[in-house]
């Protein structure tokens, strides 16, 4: 694996003010978590759904891959528990797991210390 950061040069992220929509979202934050020793780490995810890929039973694949800095740690590829008659269906469903398990992985690396405040 190239151990050189991601570089997105060239693709346009338009910065969204959710607010509006959400005005009482946020995420769960624990107040026994440890201070972090490191400012931020970057977490990409890559996902993606092929729709009725199943010709059996036409239900659609989704693919995951998260990678907290460059390292792979997380991917799986396996078929949708429902039927979708639309693409967007099936990218919707496909969005909910790989965002549980971001949350999650947010979570397990905010409260990683070893005792010693590192």
């Amino acid at each position: 694996m190239d151990p050189s950061p991601i570089s997105y040069e060239g693709t346009d992220f338009k910065d969204e003010d959710w607010t509006e929509c959400y005005p009482d979202a946020e995420e769960y934050s624990n107040a026994n978590a440890p201070e972090p020793d490191v400012d931020t780490v970057p977490i990409t995810m890559f996902k993606d759904a092929s729709r009725a890929t199943c010709l059996d039973t036409r239900r659609s694949v989704t693919g995951i891959l998260i990678l907290p800095g460059n390292a792979p740690i997380f991917f799986d590829s396996k078929r949708q528990n429902t039927v979708e008659s639309s693409t967007y269906g099936s990218e919707l469903v496909a969005m909910r797991i790989p965002i549980e398990h971001l949350l999650g992985l947010r979570y397990k690396l905010r409260m990683m210390d070893d005792g010693n405040g590192r």
